[in-house]
């Protein structure tokens, strides 16, 4: 199959294109007529509710004529994401819901009553509903992890004791052996190598430096 064969056709990219520009202005439309009437205090009614889910739904339709154009102007507007762009608005509209009430709500650490914060935040997250959607999943993996989560991934015995180092002989020194050498815990330390030197994993005691002699005598 070609590329040209993917490429999505004229029509369902005007299709695309129209219904995420309709989408964006009835939704600016919508929010100019209930602004005044928003009020995040408690307790939440539908105007907050509305707003938030018209404003994501504004921006993920923002998001979709952005790329739309993009795509299209690179000739790589692929017909696979013609689902993509229909769904796009509906994702900006629960990603910013989900957002408000997140923030609202204390939800892992983060609060923001500021209304005009509230706002920002839920048209940043339908304008970048995947990032949004991954802070929220790792928000969510932290506050519900488990003891069972992490005893499932234990770390392996030994990790944390000495290190023995085994270093090739000079054929001029010819083979060394340092007994007692250091072992992991749990294990038993074999004998060395023939032809190696075993060092052992010790403290280092800092050393005088010797006096530099003069060149002249």
């Amino acid at each position: 199959m070609s590329a040209k064969d993917l490429e999505m056709s004229k029509s369902q990219a005007i299709v695309a294109f129209l219904y995420n520009l309709a989408i964006g202005l009835g939704a600016v439309i919508w929010l100019t007529r209930i602004g005044p009437n928003v009020s995040f205090g408690a307790p939440l009614g539908m105007a907050p509710i509305a707003a938030v889910c018209l404003l994501g739904a504004a921006m993920g339709s923002v998001h979709g004529l952005a790329s739309i154009s993009a795509h299209a102007g690179k000739r790589n507007l692929e017909a696979s994401w013609f689902t993509f762009y229909l769904a796009r608005p509906i994702t900006g509209a629960g990603m910013s819901l989900i957002t408000m009430l997140v923030l609202k709500g204390s939800i892992g650490g983060f609060e923001v009553n500021d209304e005009k914060a509230l706002l920002a935040w839920a048209a940043l997250a339908g304008l970048y509903s995947q990032p949004a959607l991954d802070k929220l999943k790792e928000v969510f993996a932290t506050f519900l992890r488990t003891k069972a989560n992490d005893d499932s991934n234990p770390k392996p015995p030994g990790t944390a004791g000495p290190v023995a180092m085994v270093f090739p002989a000079t054929p001029s020194s010819g083979p060394a052996v340092i007994s007692n050498v250091g072992a992991a815990p749990g294990t038993t330390p074999g004998p060395a190598p023939a032809g190696s030197a075993t060092f052992q994993a010790l403290a280092l005691k800092p050393v005088a430096a010797k006096p530099e002699q003069d060149d002249q005598g």
